[in-house]
Order: C-alpha cells, then sequence, then structure tokens
C-alpha cells in the first residue's frame, strides 16, 4: 500500500478520513490500520507527514476505545490484541454499549 500511496499529493490524508466515519467499525479499523503503518520503518515516515487534525482524531478514537473496555473491564487494551477475544466486532460492542 505504501509503495502506491503518493507522497507528494496527500498521503495518508484520505486513509485518515475513516477516522470520522459515522460506523464505529469504520473508525476501530482505521485505528487498527493507522497503527500497523505506524509499526513500519517507511510507513512512520507517511505518519509524520499526516496532519495535526487527523493524529489527534486518531487518538480520540483509541481513547474511546480504550475506555469502552475499562467500562466493560477488559484488561487488555482494545485496539491491540490477538484479534480473537479482543476482535474487532468486541470491541465495536463494547464501544457501543458504553456510549
Amino acid at each position: 500500500l505504501l509503495t502506491v500511496t503518493p507522497e507528494s499529493n496527500a498521503g495518508l490524508f484520505y486513509i485518515s478520513l475513516g477516522l470520522f466515519h459515522q460506523e464505529v467499525k469504520v473508525r476501530v479499523a482505521t485505528v487498527e490500520f493507522l497503527e500497523r503503518i505506524m509499526t513500519h520503518e517507511a510507513g512512520r515516515h507517511f505518519w509524520a507527514g499526516l496532519s495535526r487534525f487527523s493524529k489527534l482524531a486518531f487518538v480520540r478514537v483509541k481513547r474511546d476505545l480504550e475506555s469502552a473496555a475499562k467500562a466493560n473491564g477488559s484488561m487488555e487494551s482494545p485496539v491491540e490484541g490477538n484479534g480473537h477475544e479482543n476482535g474487532l466486532d468486541a470491541r465495536v460492542r463494547a464501544m457501543a454499549m458504553a456510549g
């Protein structure tokens, strides 16, 4: 993905728009995807080029996920995990129940 992402023409901007989607599931998936990009060496370069507005939205969605997990008694971060017991659907349900 990073090889076809136009660095000079918005970079991760269009992907980060998923952080503002009306569906919780899309926002959660966008956070997970951006976290995967941030772990890659080239991805950190693209992350650095992302606007402050998008980075703040990322932090807000991630914070909301973590607070929803704490409200439901989960000790693990809702964004991290192996995808089974803390899978995307479980996190979306937890966030919907908390909010």
